[in-house]
This record gives structure tokens, C-alpha cells and sequence, in this order.
């Protein structure tokens, strides 16, 4: 595992666009925090459909990510990053199905990322990760991060508070209509 931090603050919107011909690209941002993981490229892709247990696929390749590395200061490091369908329960428990499967969906989509990059936009830290160690990965991080137009100074994302008279809201619809 190999990290490298530096000073900066990218524009995630940019980098997102920057990366748009990536298969598999991702953000996890937690705004109100000023941080994102950014992703792109997954070495493989996992898709369970119903039938086979999608929690033993998940832990079988899960499993080439528990090594005995150092600790990292980077919320992440390489693993899973996707989706879970609301009809996983049934993996879970026994439930009645009410609707037809008219759209047919795996029960998970499921991208598996060797490296990312984490930014950290309230300290002016980005963090270039890669599982395996790959310095290539690694650097590719560090100068898209770099080519981006900064974010101007953080945003204080605070629950907005509105000065003035009450709104009443109302419904345009009726329970029938829904």
C-alpha cells in the first residue's frame, strides 16, 4: 500500500469531468466535511444476480484486500465502491414479493478500486492512494489533482436559516393520483 499527500484543492465538479471517459468513475463527497474520495478505472466489476449467495461473491473477492499494512491516514485505500438493490433483503430474510421485476437489476453492481484520490478541501490536503502500490496510479492522482482549478475558499454549508414570514406548503395532488 502507498500513499502521497500534498497541498492542494481541486475542483471535484472538474476533476469528475476531467475523468468523464473513465470507466467506473465515482465521488463520495461529504460537502458539509469538505471531503470527497474520487475514482476511477475499477480492475474488475462484480455483479450478482439472485440465486447465488451475493454475500459469499462479495467476501471472496473482498478477501485480497485484508493484508497487513500500515495504518493510513486516507479514509480509503482501495476496495469496493457500487451499488446494493433494495431486493438484496431476500437475501437476508424470507420476504413476499408484491411486484414483478419489471426492470430486471443484480442484486449488487460493484466496482473494485486499487486506487483513488481523497481530498480534504478545509485543510488543503489531497491524498493519492493505491492498494498495490502502484507509484504510476499514484502520480496520475497527484497531477490531475494538480491541473484543476482550485475551489475557491470552503463554503460554509451550515443548515440555512431563512429570516422572514412562514411558507405553508401544500400538495398539487391528491393520494389517488400518486
Amino acid at each position: 500500500m502507498r500513499e502521497l499527500s500534498f497541498r492542494c484543492t481541486p475542483s471535484v465538479p472538474h476533476m469528475l469531468g476531467e475523468l468523464s471517459d473513465r470507466r467506473g468513475r465515482f465521488v463520495l463527497e461529504d460537502v458539509q466535511r469538505g471531503k470527497a474520495i474520487i475514482g476511477a478505472d475499477p480492475f474488475e466489476v462484480l455483479t450478482a444476480h439472485h440465486g447465488r449467495d451475493p454475500f459469499a461473491t462479495l467476501a471472496d473477492q473482498l478477501a485480497r484486500f485484508r493484508q497487513d499494512h500500515p495504518t493510513l491516514d486516507a479514509p480509503f485505500a482501495g476496495g469496493a465502491v457500487g451499488c446494493f438493490s433494495y431486493d438484496l433483503g431476500r437475501s437476508i430474510e424470507r420476504l413476499p414479493s408484491l411486484a414483478r421485476e419489471d426492470v430486471p437489476t443484480p442484486d449488487f453492481h460493484l466496482g473494485l478500486y486499487d486506487s483513488a484520490l481523497c481530498v480534504d478541501s478545509r485543510t488543503g490536503v489531497c491524498t493519492a492512494v493505491s492498494w498495490s502500490g502502484d507509484t504510476e496510479a499514484i502520480a496520475d492522482w497527484r497531477a490531475l489533482a494538480l491541473t484543476s482549478p482550485e475551489t475557491p475558499s470552503v463554503v460554509d454549508h451550515s443548515p440555512v436559516h431563512c429570516a422572514g414570514e412562514p411558507v405553508e406548503l401544500g400538495c398539487d395532488f391528491t393520494k389517488a393520483d400518486y
